[in-house]
């Protein structure tokens, strides 16, 4: 008898009767968090994606499994079939929502009561089909249904996948979801917000500077938020409705795009080919490999695109953190930036990715870590074009205080300090051009018995003397230059009037011939000095110093220190002429 009881158990479990038998339903409450089915709902794998409804409604019990955990997806291409068994208050409004907008085509089937009668037509929607398919217009996958009674329902939802994804289907009443999904667009405003500002304000700025760090950091910024739109859903929803097809090569060929702009940024502005040109080397490898996953991305084969560049960036995350971390030893201290920057994103790519391969699971960062990450490394990047800026503009304040040191330099007398024959050149072409100024050539006499009996240390302090006093003389306006030797120039700016002149030269040749002290000796020196007017003479520096020479040498011969104009004929002594 025993016996053929265990033979009647067997004969009923391999029975489709018994598979017809339906689960404990899960009842339905109007919680904030919903009801999660998690080790509630029953799984049929269908590898040859042909099964039917009502094929998996007669499938023996044995081939459904009941999931402890979140459904995960690799790259399979079979149909999931999940069987979801509810009773609920009819007087709400449910829905049924996966955490995912991957999905490439998902199917509702019921509610379904104990006598096999569908209540609701099925809903195909998933991101293969249009958008306005969608109910409640959202991104992610979501059912709206309605019990007809409080009695218990089965619902079926057929799913196809081509992305390695997990997702934990959720049932909350209407009212509950509606508030979820305002907090989610508050995020989701955050940091769109965030990007497109960063992106408007570098265009700014690409239009003043005209660098190519900054065309290579807005690209990255756009496919960024083309990249976040597309696995928030956003794509689908506002720019690419009706166009599946487009759709899906963007939402795996911007993400490669994201990576390869990233690369071409990190580079110039790392600086990489100067401050670490094997590591800069290696990048060529990473950008063609990356050109083969957009190349895959859109044929549309999905698990090369997106296996070659989650592993092409991973390797490229750390060719570039390596190289941000040399580049700030040297010197570089944007490079702090900009590494902070790539590690904040990814490690949030990271936990989306460990989370997508079930390793871990965290709700959150998976539906909003990666805008999230892009976000905070958009800003981040942007304080570390900030700080690179400042540095560039240092370095150029720096590098012009140290151009106008050496053209100031090149201009000097190393001697006297007063401007040398380049210095008089750079500064009488300016002046010279307008207005009416006075040319004073200065040679000293008896500067060469200085020199032969006291030595050349005793003659240069004297020409440094001379320099001084002649400064001591005039206006901050005017120039004063030493040509070389004993010979000296004043450039008198704004000086036309002869009597007013004169009384300049009488003045020099005696403040220059008074004594000079150097040591213990007392120094004489006199002077002879030609005077050329602007533009009476000319306006050319060339043609004012021959005609002042000339009638310096007037004075010269005179054996007199005094001076003349260039068109007198006669010089005139001065007061304290010897």
């Amino acid at each position: 008898m025993l016996r053929l009881f265990v033979l009647l158990l067997l004969v009923l479990q391999s029975c489709p009767i018994w598979a017809a038998a339906a689960p404990t339903p899960v009842t339905l409450t109007t919680d904030a968090e919903g009801q999660h089915f998690s080790g509630r709902l029953q799984l049929l794998i269908d590898p040859s994606k042909q099964m039917t409804l009502k094929e998996v409604q007669q499938a023996p019990a044995s081939a459904f499994t009941t999931p402890a955990e979140a459904i995960r997806y690799s790259y399979d291409p079979s149909v999931y079939w999940l069987r979801l068994d509810v009773q609920g208050d009819p007087l709400y409004d449910w829905v049924l929502e996966l955490s995912s907008v991957a999905i490439a085509e998902a199917s509702l089937y019921g509610p379904i009561d104990a006598n096999g009668r569908s209540h609701a037509a099925p809903v195909d929607i998933g991101y293969k089909r249009p958008f306005a398919n969608r109910q409640l217009a959202s991104e992610n996958t979501v059912f709206r249904f309605h019990l007809p009674s409080a009695e218990p329902y089965t619902f079926y939802l057929k799913l196809q996948s081509e992305l390695p994804q997990r997702f934990q289907p959720r049932i909350r009443e209407l009212g509950q979801y509606t508030i979820s999904v305002r907090t989610r667009q508050l995020i989701d405003g955050l940091c769109y917000g965030a990007l497109l500002a960063m992106l408007l304000y570098n265009l700014m700025l690409l239009n003043m500077v005209r660098d190519r760090t900054y065309v290579w950091y807005v690209l990255t910024v756009f496919f960024a938020v083309i990249s976040i739109s597309g696995y928030n859903g956003h794509l689908a929803h506002y720019l690419i409705s009706n166009t599946p097809e487009l759709l899906t090569r963007c939402y795996n060929g911007a993400p490669v795009l994201w990576a390869l702009f990233t690369l071409l940024f990190s580079r110039d502005f790392l600086g990489m080919q100067r401050h670490t040109p094997k590591l800069y080397q290696s990048t060529h490898v990473v950008f063609v490999l990356l050109l083969v996953a957009f190349g895959a991305a859109m044929v549309e084969n999905i698990s090369v695109a997106q296996g070659l560049t989650e592993l092409v960036a991973a390797v490229a995350a750390v060719l570039l953190i390596i190289a941000a971390i040399l580049t700030a030893r040297q010197g570089f201290h944007p490079a702090l930036w900009y590494l902070l920057g790539q590690l904040t994103l990814h490690i949030s790519a990271i936990i989306v990715i460990a989370d997508n391969r079930s390793f871990i699971s965290s709700p959150w960062m998976r539906s909003y870590g990666l805008q999230t990450g892009a976000a905070l490394e958009v800003v981040i990047f942007a304080l570390a074009m900030g700080s690179r800026m400042r540095m560039m503009q240092l370095k150029n304040r720096e590098l012009r205080a140290r151009t106008d040191v050496l053209a100031a330099a090149a201009e000097t007398d190393s001697l006297t300090g007063v401007a040398n024959r380049a210095g008089l050149i750079a500064r009488a072409d300016r002046l010279l051009h307008t207005g009416q100024h006075a040319l004073v050539l200065i040679d000293l006499n008896r500067f060469k018995p200085v020199n032969d009996q006291f030595g050349h240390d005793a003659g240069d302090k004297v020409l440094i003397e001379v320099a001084r006093r002649l400064e001591e003389q005039l206006r901050e306006s005017d120039i004063v230059a030493r040509l070389g030797g004993d010979e000296f120039v004043v450039l008198l700016s704004g000086q036309h009037e002869r009597n007013v002149i004169s009384s300049i030269a009488v003045r020099l040749v005696d403040r220059i011939g008074m004594p000079i002290r150097v040591d213990s000796h007392q120094l004489e020196v006199g002077s002879s000095l030609g005077i050329a007017l602007c533009p009476e003479h000319s306006r050319k520096l060339d043609e004012l110093l021959k005609a002042a020479d000339k009638a310096m040498y007037l004075v010269k011969g005179s054996k007199h220190a005094g001076f003349a104009f260039a068109d007198e004929t006669m010089p005139k002594p001065a007061s304290a002429s010897s």
